[in-house]
């Protein structure tokens, strides 16, 4: 059966299906796998049901695996799976799920993207979306492309809850271009989020709060969206670098994600990329 790769939003999301990635793959399907990521920012992969070896193996194809700063990993030879388990009750609510975000962004090196396969789901809710940080950018008014394209933003860790603050207290005041870059794609991204950014930087306290609002606002818009309905064995893989995301927290029962993430760089601001781009082709 051949790969068919099926575009969900106008903006970001497509569906492949026609593959089993328990099995090996011909040259020109991880290309047009490897092409999509590039183009769609997230891949959804219904029934694979895949083990923790062959889900590290996929995660592999996009680059050095990373891992996550809480949550704890599958034991042994599977330690670069994390589990990710909440049972929707409140004790648990201040991870914050429920806030749109990309992750880890507190870090001088975010994530390139991450892979997650669902493993116990609710019978009804728990859905994900995402959001075209491109989009985003492009949605705004010239006037504010322009203002931004130089700034920076603080990010760090919100510890106003006890939940992992010990693991997560020297996470704090990290600095990224409100605007960066995508390293392969050349395309511009809004940078920030309502989970991990705290200000931006070289503006009043006030036109901080502004853009900040202006831009999450933005990435709420269904417009540049996709939703996803989990179901058993479903994979999604996610570009970090150019999409942010939201775990809706709408269910009472257990929920179970197996989740690789892959190692990222620091990000490129507007100004940067004409010598990275010299540095790349050199």
């Amino acid at each position: 059966m051949a790969i068919k790769i099926e575009q969900l939003t106008p903006t970001i999301g497509a569906e492949i299906s026609g593959i089993d990635l328990k099995e090996m793959l011909t040259p020109e399907d991880d290309a047009a796998i490897q092409r999509a990521f590039l183009d769609y920012r997230v891949l959804f992969f219904r029934n694979q049901n895949l083990p923790p070896a062959k889900l590290i193996e996929f995660a592999k194809k996009f680059g050095p695996l990373d891992s996550h700063p809480v949550n704890r990993t599958m034991a042994g030879q599977d330690s670069d799976v994390q589990i990710i388990e909440n049972d929707g009750s409140a004790q648990v609510r201040g991870y914050y799920t429920d806030k749109w975000h990309s992750d880890v962004t507190f870090q001088p090196k975010p994530y390139k993207g991450a892979i997650l396969q669902a493993a116990v789901l609710p019978r009804i809710g728990g859905d994900t979306l995402w959001s075209n940080l491109n989009a985003v950018y492009e949605s705004l008014p010239d006037g504010v492309q322009r203002m931004i394209d130089g700034l920076e933003a603080k990010h760090g860790w919100s510890l106003d809850s006890d939940y992992k603050a010990a693991e997560l207290a020297h996470y704090h005041g990290v600095t990224h271009p409100v605007v960066r870059v995508h390293p392969e794609t050349g395309l511009k991204s809004v940078f920030v989020n309502e989970m991990f950014t705290r200000i931006i930087v070289g503006v009043t306290p006030n036109e901080s709060a502004l853009l900040l609002r202006l831009m999450v606002d933005a990435i709420k818009a269904p417009e540049t969206q996709v939703r996803l309905r989990w179901s058993p064995g479903t994979i999604a893989i996610w570009d970090n670098r150019c999409t942010a995301h939201y775990a809706s927290y709408d269910y009472k029962e257990m929920r179970v994600m197996h989740r690789v993430t892959l190692a990222g760089e620091r990000p490129i601001a507007p100004h940067e990329w004409d010598e990275h781009r010299k540095g790349a082709v050199a």
